[in-house]
């Protein structure tokens, strides 16, 4: 496996109003388990926050998922557009690395964020 790199801060949708807006005014597509929301921004970069549920398991279920799913991420981040605020929805139930990631990818490609 190649290294990608980090997860950078720079990368991070962190604040609520910001994934408020990318949930109300952004784009929503879907597959078994998982959404995305996708929403334009003014920047060069990427930024993506990841959520769960709050009926989610207990805080080591939590983690674990946001980790998979920041790894997903990260393997496709040289994949996609850039420009973009993103948020990543996901359910319980689909807890390996490759569903995670297969997840991903499907909802990229439904969002037209895959490069050409």
């Amino acid at each position: 496996m190649e290294k990608t790199g980090r997860f950078t801060r720079q990368e991070r949708l962190r604040l609520s109003g910001d994934i408020r807006r990318v949930y109300k005014t952004g784009k929503k597509v879907g597959v078994e388990g998982a959404k995305l929301f996708v929403l334009e921004n003014a920047g060069q970069f990427n930024r993506i926050a990841f959520t769960l549920p709050r009926s989610y398991g207990n805080a080591v279920e939590r983690n674990r998922t946001k980790r998979l799913c920041r790894e997903s991420y990260r393997h496709q981040r040289g994949n996609l557009k850039s420009g973009y605020d993103i948020v990543f929805l996901t359910y319980k139930g689909y807890d390996t690395f490759q569903e995670r990631s297969g997840q991903f990818c499907q909802l990229c490609e439904k969002a037209g964020l895959l490069r050409v």
